[in-house]
């Protein structure tokens, strides 16, 4: 999980055109998450309050706010999940000492970032984001919000152009696609089904909050409700930033549906659509999709060049360079989505170790 959240290419991009602010706040995100979930479940509360303080504090002193600020919005997000649960099972004292640590960390990372956070507040005054006492004009903020449509590029990253010059999407530009990968939404899916713990449900509902809020301008109803009343939300622009929450969360849901996995192998209860009958069905629709993107290559690289070049985004040439890469993209990912189907219909079997099969899969995905 670890090691594919570093391979996104909303990661990799930040570092190959100049955020290294953003990247390296970003790889605190992880930390905060892990000493937040701690903290609630009550594990050592002052050492994990003090860890999660530490994470928040050098996280924003890194100078990317917003990436600040939408790992706040996690944190809080957690709180409020598990205080939703505690409530419902009387435990108000419990409630009450995360409450207290939770904040006792958010004040003591403020201190921590506090040479950096306060001189930059008191010059936010003068800023297009801070000048009247207001925040970025609407139109400006949500510029870089993501189509409902380009959800295509969780799973085909060429489907609307890779990025800079090849794309023709709705965003005035772009450097990357938020790509996820086959094998990540898969067993993210399955997280749902195969895994008992009540926390899914956070990082299930984490993903959903942060893919509906980087719809921005193309899905108003959550945004605009945050641009105007959570506080400092409308001083961010590019909607689409919020998506490396979205992508954090499906990558832990991974990690958690492959466990959850490999335990049901291990104890030979896998659930009746991981069983060789209903594994031999998908391979064999998959390898159709296979047999068909591979054929009709030519027809899927015409019509993407005609979309491409009705946007009046892109010159002609790069037009076709995006269509052509588009077509011959789509049997790969086809192709890496047998092989991960594959691996799961050996494994019904029974006949390899659980180990292997979860090295095997943790190969495909990371070339994916």
């Amino acid at each position: 999980g670890g090691a594919l959240f570093m391979l996104l290419p909303n990661y990799v991009a930040m570092g190959a055109n100049g955020h290294g602010s953003q990247a390296c706040a970003v790889a605190y995100m992880p930390l905060a998450l892990l000493f937040a979930r701690n903290l609630q479940n009550g594990r050592n509360r002052p050492r994990m309050a003090a860890l999660l303080a530490l994470a928040l504090g050098l996280q924003m002193l890194r100078g990317h706010v917003q990436i600040s600020y939408y790992t706040f919005l996690i944190v809080g997000l957690l709180f409020l999940f598990e205080s939703v649960h505690l409530i419902r099972t009387g435990e108000k004292e419990t409630l009450l000492k995360n409450g207290l640590f939770t904040a006792g960390a958010v004040v003591a990372a403020l201190g921590i970032a506090a040479v950096l956070i306060l001189p930059v507040r008191e010059y936010a005054a003068y800023s297009i984001r801070g000048g009247g006492g207001g925040g970025l004009d609407y139109g400006y903020a949500t510029g870089w919000s993501l189509h409902p449509k380009e959800m295509l590029t969780f799973l085909f990253p060429w489907s609307y152009g890779f990025g800079k010059a090849s794309y023709w999407g709705e965003m005035p530009f772009t450097d990357y696609p938020n790509y996820l990968g086959m094998t990540t939404v898969i067993f993210s899916v399955a997280a749902l089904f195969l895994v008992k713990k009540r926390v899914k449900w956070f990082f299930a509902g984490t993903a959903v909050i942060a893919t509906l809020l980087s719809f921005g301008r193309f899905w108003p109803v959550l945004y605009d409700l945050m641009f105007r009343y959570f506080p400092f939300f409308d001083k961010f622009r590019v909607p689409v930033m919020i998506l490396i929450v979205q992508q954090l969360a499906l990558v832990s849901l991974m990690g958690m549906g492959l466990e959850a996995l490999l335990e049901r192998y291990e104890s030979g209860e896998l659930p009746r659509v991981l069983r060789s009958t209903s594994l031999r069905w998908a391979l064999v629709g998959v390898a159709a999709l296979l047999v068909i993107t591979l054929v009709a290559g030519g027809t899927f690289e015409r019509n993407l060049l005609q979309q491409a070049l009705s946007t009046q985004k892109v010159q002609s040439e790069w037009a076709e360079f995006g269509a052509r890469m588009a077509a011959s993209d789509l049997p790969v990912r086809f192709l890496l989505l047998f092989l991960t189907i594959l691996l799961l219909f050996i494994g019904s079997s029974g006949k390899i170790a659980a180990g292997m099969l979860a090295l095997a899969i943790g190969v495909v995905a990371l070339i994916e």
